[in-house]
């Protein structure tokens, strides 16, 4: 054996015993609290040689078939621990190089595998046209292979983008696909998965009874079979659905038994949605301070691992907390960059939100031009996506603008079009309306309501559009 061959053989064994310890960790933070612990702090100890490893697989030449199934392997094996303590770019970066040694090697099964991996990372980052071009490519590869698991996987990255434009309709019809194939295959997380998808599909149009029932067959499924970090994602997601549902004692009792569990088993990105989403909650109850400290926290956590859609929200949530404390100058900084987020990334549904509270913002400091400018952009958006309960939330927007502007009655008949539960207890609404009521009086105002009622929302809204261009 010459002295370069002893070396690489070396060279191989430490990957493949790095490539060991990342298994053993990843396999650890599956079972439990106890291993899972014991499993961050390894992964702690060796992440730079498990990196290191990792690299030097993706140094090869291209007969060194060994060194591509390694490269194949660390991605694969690092799946839960990837996602959950890492920095979504890192996990990018271990996939394509996956990806290229599959090809290498014409492994069309791992080349399959990998390709579902990144395109759930994209979507992860906001990357939608990048996971909606691997979804297409799924569909194909495994419509070629006969590959039931990759197919459902490609109908649920399709649904994913359909999703995230506001295509709900269409989105819905994908992921029924998707949560009919993974029946037919009986494999429980792709089932559940599913299940939770159309729970949030149902969650963004407003049917908040559907999302819940959609969410606790997810809980409930994932209890008896599934990972922990998949209880952790359910709970979070049951907990939004009940938030929904103004069962205000019960989200926070499901939602603080995921933060418990995501720290003490290190899920660093499901920890960060479940403290924003119990800043939501306290937000919901008017509790300003407690929502700000959850906020802070979580937008910490999404921050580090990367997850754009996460930060977003964070981002319009504390900008909003913001704005209630009259730190106007917060609630800007804050908005803007998260504005600036959801346009980089194209999502249509995170643009609304973001608008919404920075209108409230304009009108707060008088400067009616650019609150109108703001309501314009959302308005001529809103009419894309397929969801009345963002629609109505846009126009109420339009009607504090309306209220600010001393247009009292056309407000308050905008307001009797979307009276709504969606914002019965929204405090900046609330507020526009008592003052509505106060200026023009009890009779007139609940004449304009009652006016307003007979009128179809599409129609409002796209009158609301004319008359403010």
């Amino acid at each position: 054996m010459t002295a370069s061959s002893d070396l690489s053989e070396r060279e191989y064994r430490l990957a493949r015993h790095y490539l060991n310890k990342l298994r053993a960790v990843n396999e650890a933070m599956q079972r439990g609290q106890s291993t899972g612990s014991y499993g961050l702090v390894v992964f702690d100890q060796e992440w730079e040689q498990i990196r290191h490893w990792q690299v030097w697989t993706t140094q090869r030449a291209p007969e060194d078939d060994l060194r591509a199934r390694l490269c194949i392997e660390f991605p694969l094996t690092g799946l839960e621990v990837l996602a959950n303590r890492n920095n979504a770019a890192v996990q990018i970066n271990w996939l394509k190089s996956g990806l290229e040694a599959a090809g290498q090697l014409q492994d069309k099964e791992a080349e399959r595998t990998l390709g579902y991996e990144l395109m759930m990372v994209y979507y992860r980052l906001g990357s939608l046209e990048a996971g909606r071009q691997l979804a297409r490519e799924l569909l194909r590869l495994g419509e070629e292979a006969n590959d039931l698991l990759c197919t459902e996987r490609a109908y649920f990255g399709l649904a994913v983008y359909g999703e995230e434009r506001g295509l709900y309709t269409e989105s819905e019809h994908s992921y029924q696909q998707a949560l009919r194939l993974s029946k037919k295959l009986n494999v429980t997380t792709e089932i559940g998965r599913a299940l939770n998808a159309l729970g949030g599909v149902a969650q963004y149009v407003g049917d908040f009874e559907k999302s819940y029932q959609y969410c606790s067959q997810y809980l409930e499924l994932m209890e008896i079979h599934g990972k922990q970090n998949r209880v952790c994602h359910a709970l979070i997601s049951l907990g939004e659905s009940l938030i929904s549902l103004k069962a205000y004692n019960e989200a926070e009792r499901r939602l603080q038994r995921a933060i418990r569990m995501c720290r003490a088993l290190g899920f660093q990105r499901l920890l960060g949605v479940g403290l924003l989403t119990l800043g939501a909650l306290a937000l919901e109850e008017d509790k300003l301070d407690v929502a700000q400290m959850y906020v802070n926290e979580g937008l910490q956590a999404v921050r580090a691992v990367g997850v754009q859609r996460q930060i977003i929200s964070g981002l319009t949530k504390l900008g909003y907390l913001h704005l209630r404390h009259e730190n106007f100058a917060g609630a800007f900084m804050h908005l803007h960059e998260g504005l600036e987020m959801a346009r980089e990334v194209g999502n249509p549904r995170y643009v609304c939100e973001v608008e919404l509270a920075l209108v409230h913002a304009y009108l707060a400091v008088n400067d009616y031009g650019a609150a109108r400018a703001v309501l314009l952009e959302s308005l001529s958006i809103v009419q894309g996506i397929e969801s009345r309960s963002q629609k109505v939330r846009i126009l109420s927007g339009v009607v504090a603008y309306y209220q600010r502007l001393g247009r009292h009655s056309q407000a308050a008949i905008l307001a009797g079009a979307i009276s709504d539960d969606l914002l019965v207890d929204a405090p900046l609404f609330r507020g526009v309306r008592a003052q509505l009521e106060t200026t023009l009086g009890p009779d007139d105002y609940h004449n304009a309501l009652a006016e307003g009622a007979q009128r179809s929302l599409d129609g409002i809204l796209t009158e609301a559009l004319a008359a403010l261009a």
